[in-house]
Formats: C-alpha cells, sequence, structure tokens
C-alpha cells in the first residue's frame, strides 16, 4: 500500500516521519512501508526483491540524478572512521558497476523500502535533525539492533538532488556539522564522540582565526561555515544533554559490538 503526499517544498525528517505515522495508521501489522519522495518512480523490483530476502529489512535501490541521464546520485551511503557519509557512486555514470546487490552501512533517505518491525524495534527519523545525517542515525540505531541494510540495483529512482536547498549554504553547512557531531553523540563510542568534538572545536577556532586574519588584511571571503561553526558551538552542550537519555536507550540496547560498525567505516 502507498499514500502520495504531495509535500514537494519541506525538506526534513519530520515529514517522512508523518507518512510512516499515515502508513500505520491504515495497514494491518506486518505490511511494509516503501518510503520515497514524490519526485520519483521506483519500479516493482525494489518489492520483490523486499518479499524474496527474507532475512533483508532494509532494501534501497540506485538513486539517478533527475537532470543528468544516466548519472548515479546514490547506491548507499559509506561511512569513514571519523563518520562522514557520503553518497555511493556519486557523480558517476551508471556503467553497471554498482550491478550486484550489497550491503551497505545506510541507504539514502530519498529511496527505501524498511521493514515495519525495524521501525517499531528503532523508532523513526529523529525530529532535531531536520535534515542530513537523519538517515545516518537511524540506520545506525538499526544496525546497533543487529537489523541490515543491501543495495538492489533492480531499484531506480530519479532524485532531484538538493531540491529545496544548495549545497554548502548556510543551512547546508549548519545540518551537516551540528547533525554528524549529534549522530556520534547518540550512537558511537565513548572515544569517537570525544575525539570528533574535540576536533570540531579546535577547527572552529582555526577557521575562525584565519578568516579574520584575511579580513584584516582586507580579503573578503564567502564562508557561511564561520557563522555555522559558531553557532553550533554554543549549542552543543545542549544538543548532548538534551540527548543523554537517547545515547544511554542506545548504546545499553545494542545487540552487536561496537566493532561490526567499525569494519564497515573506509578511508575517503
Amino acid at each position: 500500500m502507498a499514500i502520495s503526499m504531495d509535500i514537494r517544498h519541506t525538506s526534513g525528517s519530520s515529514v517522512v516521519n508523518f507518512y510512516i505515522k499515515k502508513l500505520k495508521e491504515n495497514i494491518n501489522s506486518g505490511k511494509t512501508p516503501d518510503l520515497y519522495n514524490c519526485d520519483e518512480l521506483v519500479p516493482v523490483a525494489q518489492i520483490k526483491a523486499g518479499s524474496s530476502k527474507k532475512n533483508v529489512k532494509i532494501i534501497i535501490g540506485r538513486d539517478m540524478y533527475v537532470s543528468k541521464n544516466d548519472m548515479i546520485n546514490s547506491c548507499g551511503l559509506e561511512v569513514n572512521k571519523s563518520f562522514y557519509a557520503r553518497d555511493r557512486g556519486s557523480n558517476s555514470f551508471d556503467l553497471g558497476q554498482y550491478a550486484e546487490s550489497d550491503e551497505v552501512f545506510a541507504p539514502c533517505g530519498s529511496s527505501l523500502l524498511i521493514n515495519r518491525e525495524m521501525l517499531d524495534d528503532t523508532g523513526v527519523f529523529e525530529k532535531s535533525f531536520f535534515t542530513y545525517y537523519e538517515d545516518v542515525d537511524l540506520f545506525w540505531r538499526a544496525r546497533l539492533r543487529g537489523w541490515k541494510v543491501f543495495y538492489e540495483p533492480g531499484s531506480v529512482a530519479r532524485h532531484l538532488h538538493c531540491g529545496t536547498g544548495v549545497e554548502w549554504s548556510y543551512s547546508f553547512t549548519y545540518h551537516v556539522l551540528r547533525n554528524r557531531l549529534l549522530a556520534i553523540f547518540k550512537n558511537g563510542w565513548f572515544l569517537l564522540w570525544v575525539k570528533n568534538t574535540a576536533v570540531f572545536y579546535i577547527s572552529s577556532l582555526a577557521h575562525t582565526a584565519l578568516y579574520l586574519a584575511a579580513l584584516i588584511k582586507g580579503k573578503k571571503q564567502h564562508r557561511p561555515d564561520i557563522k555555522a561553526r559558531l553557532r553550533i558551538s554554543m549549542q552543543l552542550p545542549y544538543l548532548f544533554a538534551a540527548h543523554i537519555a537517547s545515547r544511554f536507550k542506545i548504546r545499553l540496547g545494542k545487540k552487536i559490538t561496537d566493532t561490526v560498525i567499525k569494519k564497515m567505516l573506509i578511508d575517503f
């Protein structure tokens, strides 16, 4: 069963959570919600894959740029050791290099098939993220509970990337920097959180100092990240305090070790 919502100019996890809520109100227990944006077309291959692979709980497909023929937007998310995430295959031509079904760390939030039992187990998208890294957060939680994510090449969607935003604008930069640290705090091991928080504050001081030095020399720079970093620096103590209960719940409820998570991290 699918529910269509014509919400084209709103970004954020709250929209998807609303969609999930409506699905739960209209389907019997055990059905599987199919999540996709209204600018996408998802073929039945994704549904068949979800039905045939009984041990697979999250199915994702290829997201193709709407304005670029045969150019990949995402074949799932890759995450490095500092938990920076990127779209697998992004901006590469589709030459068959992603023709096999693979396990990935997390799906891109634009097109995916999720077992309802997973959502009952892990909860839905964290609304405080609003946008960016909400997918990493949800499926990091899911992985810690023992769920797996698979990429399915037979499912292809046309995706308008950053349709309501601009990459490296103030809003984009703010949410990416802030939400990565929040996801690490909620889901990550203690040293990972300490290291990345310290690196953020040190790098923010360095970037701000360089920016001010350039201004003194009369060099104007477009640096939306400076304002974003200052805002995040003041917010982090509050954010961490507000999510301490979530962290304890996630960390104490995990069914796998962090070693399993570490094995999925790559270098980039």
